[in-house]
């Protein structure tokens, strides 16, 4: 995805409808999305292979842009003429979110897009040392079931790590994955309307007896990060904070969350860390890309 922001000031009201006009006094273009994903990654200190479909348009070029300024690795990007860049066009008035546009298509893709999807990741898997792979899903169309199905099948027989941010059409495609990163609507949602009756552990037990994952790590917003794996619970509270913008935390999260787990940093280290990482991000407007010495400074002086 591509996140544009358009800054302005709001001094009158339309004469054409009651709405306020906002006069924009400057335009920015950040990485969204499985791409601000890999942003965090890099800026993490890893070196991530960014696999997704970019339109051919004004805004493809221009996320190509901003991968090759940030150095991350493109070679698994489609180009498609078949639908526009996911686009999501944010105005802001005094740092003050006032809309958001969306400009995509979030239907399949065909088969044949699938596949060479799929072939691009096999040969990056096979031409490098990948240690794990990150399934971001946004419900763009992009993941689909059968492809998720045997990618993780592939790395499963490989040894390599899998991980998932889910939303909601996949929701339980992802069996046996290693780590599986719901927020709390998602997991309430997925479990349906018994989740109301059930406490947090219950839903987290019964979603890993269907998923048959190895970590479940779920994001309950102020209220910090719960981790299930096998017989260790453990919830770590969230900091508290005065909130501007919590675009992009999630992918925060599961950038780092994904660098912990496989440089064996242990959970409960691991959820102090990604809470102090989305607490950060959200202080910031827009995504941002927490710097590793960053992190560190942040740990040393809670």
């Amino acid at each position: 995805m591509l996140d544009v922001y358009l800054h302005g000031e709001i001094n009158r009201n339309s004469p054409e409808a009651p709405i306020s006009v906002v006069d924009v006094k400057s335009k920015e273009y950040k990485l969204g999305g499985a791409s601000n994903v890999a942003l965090n990654l890099k800026a993490l200190g890893a070196n991530p292979f960014l696999c997704s479909i970019i339109g051919n348009d004004s805004n493809g070029l221009k996320t190509i842009e901003l991968l090759e300024s940030n150095g991350i690795i493109q070679k698994g990007i489609i180009i498609t003429n078949d639908r526009p860049t996911t686009t999501k066009t944010r105005v802001l008035s005094n740092n003050k979110q006032i809309v958001r546009i969306d400009d995509e298509v979030t239907d399949y893709f065909e088969e044949k897009i699938y596949q060479l999807l799929y072939d691009k990741v096999i040969t990056i898997i096979n031409q490098n040392e990948i240690h794990g792979v990150i399934f971001e899903d946004y419900d763009k169309g992009v993941l689909a079931p059968l492809w998720i199905e045997k990618i993780i099948e592939f790395t499963n027989n490989k040894n390599i790590t899998t991980f998932a941010d889910p939303k909601f059409k996949q929701f339980w495609n992802y069996q046996h994955v290693d780590f599986f990163k719901p927020n709390l609507k998602e997991l309430k949602e997925a479990i349906g309307t018994s989740a109301k009756n059930l406490t947090i552990k219950v839903m987290l037990e019964i979603l890993q007896k269907k998923l048959k994952n190895r970590i479940t790590f779920v994001t309950l917003s102020e209220d910090g990060i719960m981790v299930l794996e096998k017989d260790f619970y453990h919830h770590g509270r969230a900091l508290m904070i005065d909130v501007i913008d919590v675009t992009g935390a999630g992918d925060t999260v599961i950038a780092l969350a994904t660098l912990c787990v496989l440089s064996n940093i242990n959970l409960e280290t691991t959820v102090v860390l990604c809470n102090l990482a989305g607490a950060k991000v959200c202080q910031n407007i827009g995504s941002y890309a927490l710097l590793k010495d960053e992190l560190i400074n942040l740990y040393n002086s809670q």
